[in-house]
């Protein structure tokens, strides 16, 4: 029980509303578009033969 305590280890009581839950999902789909628009970006702008030597 000293995890339990106030102030050592893990909080006490842990809940999640449904809100809370809302607002982790839109943040998570805002960065998972983000991380992927950004660099499909980059490389839309790149030319063919300057996307290759990327490759390899």
């Amino acid at each position: 029980m000293l995890v339990a305590r106030p102030g050592i280890g893990m909080p006490v009581s842990m809940h999640m509303t449904a809100a809370t839950a809302l607002v982790v999902m839109v943040v998570a789909f805002l960065v998972g578009v983000v991380s992927g628009l950004i660099p499909s970006y980059r490389a839309s702008n790149l030319g063919i033969v300057d996307a290759l030597r990327y490759i390899g």
